[in-house]
């Protein structure tokens, strides 16, 4: 067994070595994002505030927005290409687990529409993950100068935050019909942790890669993807009183995401890559699970909806190493 796998290794590394149709690159880099996800909640029973973006019949009451101020990250791109058109694009990407912003929380609990609840507390991102798959072919136009990719894939990636201490402003139970919210409110303090989310996505990633080269040592990079939303799952710990919500399958929107990077050549076969990009998920919606926290089971909530968006732009720094 150990023999075939090594002649199979040898093959391949021989296949690469060898074959003048292959071409391979890797491109490690770090940099951060900047942005904000979206956490909604609609509901069915004329409580909340009237949006467009609600499912039918039903009104915004509450919206929890996670700052994304900076996340750090580190990943790495690689590029397989064979016989001048086939194309294989992967993308991983790690964040760091870091302070990162504030959470801010609105609630419209009341028939009349108008803002009822707010609290303020500090965010920090416990865990960041991407992944993404594509492939195309690549067409070339005035010898090589110019080439553009159509290229179909997946993409997933989750997030995580923690919210803690901060403070609460509410208006009391019995004057919500009649008196908003404002910031003249007692604040509340509090300590310690309060809530946790996370929010997990799933896409069909359909794109264009458009790379012009200008010069011997100087490239530019131009990518366009428009992504319909196959599933975002997202759960929430509101640790306070004890419950934890499910927003399951929530699909019925695309991300639209888009890229520019200059690539400068310093030594053969080794360049210097800078990028900026940014996506924008408009709010996704589907069905509201809840249970008590020491519960296993979630049950259905027939009377409210989940939602979810995200949007962020990002800036990179990379050094591709073109093996092939």
């Amino acid at each position: 067994m150990k023999l075939r796998i090594s002649i199979l290794a040898l093959a391949l590394v021989s296949m690469f070595a060898f074959s003048s149709d292959w071409s391979f690159s890797l491109e490690p880099f770090l940099g951060n994002r900047f942005g904000s996800a979206g956490e909604h909640l609609f509901n069915l029973n004329g409580y909340g505030k009237d949006v467009d973006y609600a499912p039918d019949g039903s009104r915004q009451i509450s919206r929890l927005d996670w700052d994304i101020l900076p996340l750090y990250v580190i990943g790495n791109k690689l590029s397989l290409g064979y016989y001048k058109g086939l194309q294989i694009r992967n993308s991983l990407e790690f964040g760091l687990p870091l302070a990162c912003g504030h959470m801010q929380d609105y609630d419209w609990a009341t028939t009349a529409g108008h803002q009822t609840h707010y609290s303020f507390h500090e965010n920090k991102i416990t865990g960041y993950f991407a992944f993404s798959l594509d492939m195309g072919w690549k067409f070339s136009f005035i010898e090589g100068k110019i080439s553009v990719t159509p290229l179909a894939g997946m993409d997933f990636s989750v997030i995580s935050f923690e919210a803690k201490d901060g403070y609460k402003q509410y208006v009391p139970a019995t004057d919500r019909d009649t008196t908003p919210w404002s910031d003249d409110i007692e604040r509340v303090a509090m300590a310690g942790k309060v809530i946790t989310y996370e929010q997990e996505r799933y896409l069909l990633r359909l794109g264009l890669e458009t790379v012009f080269c200008l010069h011997p040592k100087f490239t530019l990079l131009l990518d366009l993807f428009v992504s319909p939303v196959l599933s975002i799952n997202s759960f929430d710990s509101h640790l306070r009183p004890g419950m934890d919500y499910l927003d399951h399958d929530m699909k019925g929107t695309v991300v639209f995401e888009g890229s520019i990077g200059c690539k400068f050549n310093v030594f053969n076969g080794h360049s210097i890559v800078l990028r900026a990009n940014g996506s924008f998920q408009p709010v996704a919606t589907g069905e509201s699970y809840l249970k008590n926290a020491e519960d296993d089971k979630y049950s259905k909530d027939s009377s409210s909806f989940g939602g979810a968006s995200r949007w962020d732009v990002g800036f990179f720094f990379g050094w591709c190493w073109q093996i092939l």
